[in-house]
């Protein structure tokens, strides 16, 4: 597994030198928040990060950076296809992005559904407590889902019709508890600095605070590649096990 760690982690950063635009996107979209969220004051104390978290601006923001990452899937696994020898034009084609409208599709409604699935549902529930067990719940259900259709969207992104949903089930099964470990560990340790750099921002001075959200968008431009390209790695690894081609001929 470390081997596959260390070989996506230098693979995203190969795909951000070899096309920073798709490293510049997540990037600016994150900046974008961030300027929403200085006007509000967020990082003025504690009490002010919660109180903003909801702020219209910044959720708006959120929205179009989900929506970015998303995109993000369909160009890093054609990149990280043609680091492998594949001869496919990074831009796409119309197969491919045609396939890949389903996975955005489905992308786009999970990602609604948490942001929004919680206060829609809140009034209804007796407490916060269940909701938070709910939050959970559906957090895991998804994280899981996610990884079972890798293949899916590495498939899509890269023109294959003989991925759809079914093979993917079938493709990732034997493979799915080696593909969880892979993605904690790709996942895990960026989103830390994510979120300790956002963290360690309140309370700061302007200028201060201004550093850290650029640093923190740089994170952010690699953690969106490095997310997307182990959506590639796991359904490489998948359908290589089971003598399936992931690109198609």
């Amino acid at each position: 597994m470390w081997t596959e760690i260390k070989a996506t982690y230098a693979g995203s950063a190969r795909v951000a030198l070899m096309a920073p635009l798709i490293f510049i996107l997540p990037a600016a979209a994150e900046m974008a928040q961030h300027v929403a969220e200085i006007r509000s004051g967020m990082f003025e104390s504690l009490a002010a990060m919660e109180a903003a978290a909801n702020d219209s601006a910044r959720m708006g923001f959120g929205v179009i950076k989900i929506f970015t990452l998303i995109l993000l899937i369909y160009w890093v696994n054609r990149a990280m296809a043609r680091l492998d020898g594949a001869q496919l034009r990074l831009l796409g084609d119309a197969r491919s992005a045609r396939l890949f409208a389903g996975v955005l599709a489905y992308a786009v409604v999970m990602s609604l559904v948490n942001l929004f699935g919680g206060g829609i549902i809140a009034p209804y529930l007796p407490d916060d407590r269940t909701l938070l067990y709910i939050g959970i719940a559906f957090f895991l259900a998804a994280t899981a889902l996610e990884i079972w259709l890798s293949v899916w969207k590495a498939g899509a992104s890269l023109g294959n019709e003989q991925l759809g949903i079914g093979a993917s089930f079938t493709v990732m099964r034997g493979n799915v508890w080696w593909s969880v470990g892979f993605f904690v560990l790709m996942f895990l340790p960026l989103m830390v600095v994510h979120y300790g750099l956002n963290f360690l921002a309140v309370g700061r001075s302007e200028t201060m605070v201004w550093t850290l959200m650029i640093a923190d968008c740089l994170v952010v431009g690699y953690l969106g590649i490095v997310l997307a390209a182990t959506v590639y790695a796991t359904a490489r690894r998948a359908t290589r096990r089971k003598g399936v081609p992931l690109i198609a001929g």
